[in-house]
């Protein structure tokens, strides 16, 4: 029962990592639609 538990724990941490690193990239992709004049010009 212990070893379910465990599992669940690092299930929901992935699941939030990952939710996190999906945000981020749909962060950086709506910044680089958005201002797509800043990167062309470095």
């Amino acid at each position: 029962m212990q070893q379910l538990q465990f599992l669940l724990i690092i299930l929901l941490l992935v699941m939030r990592s990952s939710l996190e690193t999906l945000l981020v990239h749909t962060l950086i992709l709506y910044t680089m639609i958005h201002t797509p004049g800043r990167f062309l010009m470095d």
